[in-house]
């Protein structure tokens, strides 16, 4: 998704606008700190426990992660072009969540990149 999706400019543009962006490295031995825990390589799962709690422990690469504020992570797995991703980061990014469910919003949808 780096070199197709989040590479296209209309993409990078939205969500440098609306998100704060970080790529994570499911992988990482790392002690990643996030929300006062701490959160380290799991021999288990062979990933970052803060992967696995991410993405709900459903595993799958490459997921991309929404975390709203005060609410739990939205995980999104598997690839994307600009056209699917659009719809979820716009979702959120312009609020829509707060009052509608995304099957609605979505049948009102028109994509534009």
């Amino acid at each position: 998704m780096d070199k197709k999706t989040y590479s296209n400019k209309a993409v990078a543009q939205y969500l440098n606008e609306k998100f704060y962006t970080v790529k994570v490295d499911a992988e990482s031995h790392a002690t990643i700190n996030w929300q006062g825990r701490s959160y380290n390589f799991s021999p288990q799962y062979r990933c970052n426990e803060f992967a696995v709690y991410l993405a709900h422990g459903q595993l799958e690469f490459p997921t991309t992660i929404i975390i709203v504020p005060g609410e739990e992570p939205q995980a999104i797995p598997g690839f994307m072009e600009p056209r699917d991703l659009e719809p979820l980061v716009k979702y959120f990014g312009e609020g829509d969540y707060r009052t509608r469910s995304f099957d609605e919003y979505h049948k009102s949808f028109h994509t534009t990149w």
